[in-house]
Order: C-alpha cells, then sequence, then structure tokens
C-alpha cells in the first residue's frame, strides 16, 4: 500500500493528499525544462521575476542579464581565480585563443586592478637611461 492511499493517516491525510495532487503538477523525468521555441520570451519573464532585468510584455522589450552573459562569466571567472589559461579554455570549450578572447572580456575594473598590482611593484629602482649633455 503506497503512501499516497493511506487513509489511516489522520492528521496528515490533508497534506497527502496536496501532495498527491502536486505530483500531478511536476515535469516527468523526460519532459524538458524549457520550451525552446519559446526560450527567449521564458527567460525574459523569468528574469523579470527573478529581479535579473526589467521585461515590458507590451513592447515585448528585456533589459538585464541575458543568457549569453553566463558564458562570458563561464571565461573570465576561471581567469580571474588564477586557472591557467589552456584549462580554462578546456572548460568552456573554446578551441581558439582568440575565440577565448571574445568572451573573456576586460573591464575597467580589470584595468584598475592591473595599475594598483603595477603601482605596488617594488623590484627594481628607477635609474635614468641617458642624461643631457651639460655642456651647450
Amino acid at each position: 500500500m503506497s503512501l499516497w492511499s493511506c487513509r489511516w493517516l489522520g492528521p496528515l491525510e490533508g497534506i497527502s493528499t496536496l501532495l498527491k495532487q502536486m505530483c500531478k503538477l511536476f515535469p516527468k523525468p523526460n519532459d524538458r525544462v524549457f520550451n525552446f521555441r519559446n526560450f527567449r520570451f521564458s527567460w525574459n519573464k523569468t528574469g523579470d521575476r527573478l529581479g535579473l532585468g526589467k521585461f515590458d510584455r507590451k513592447l515585448r522589450h528585456y533589459e538585464g542579464l541575458k543568457p549569453h552573459h553566463f558564458r562570458r562569466s563561464a571565461s573570465r571567472n576561471p581567469i580571474k581565480a588564477g586557472v591557467n589559461r589552456r584549462i580554462a579554455m578546456q572548460i568552456t570549450g573554446h578551441k581558439t585563443e582568440h575565440i577565448f578572447e571574445r568572451y573573456n572580456i576586460k573591464t575597467t575594473d580589470d584595468l584598475k586592478e592591473a595599475l594598483i598590482k603595477v603601482g605596488q611593484f617594488k623590484h627594481g629602482t628607477v635609474s635614468l637611461i641617458a642624461e643631457k649633455s651639460s655642456t651647450r
């Protein structure tokens, strides 16, 4: 006898009935998660609901986080974490440096971070390469 058919649950019978009804709404193991014919529209509505962007249903216009941003993040994050470039390319599936660099986009924060590192670097001293001639 299954849990769903038990009548002896007493006070849990209401919860059992509710769970049984909810199970009918769950996707089957073979069901698709997304309807790819309407993926963008579904993404836009979901992004709006989750606060990842704003979706104007009337104009069908979305501003905010898009699926493509995840590919960029997947390329940038390993590099920023110090992972070897070749390994990062294997993780993301990029075969060439050129394409990897298209996704590994640099930001102004990257430039600031690099300049701070250069400013903190104190390996050598500054020396003159050539001095001006004192005779005129």
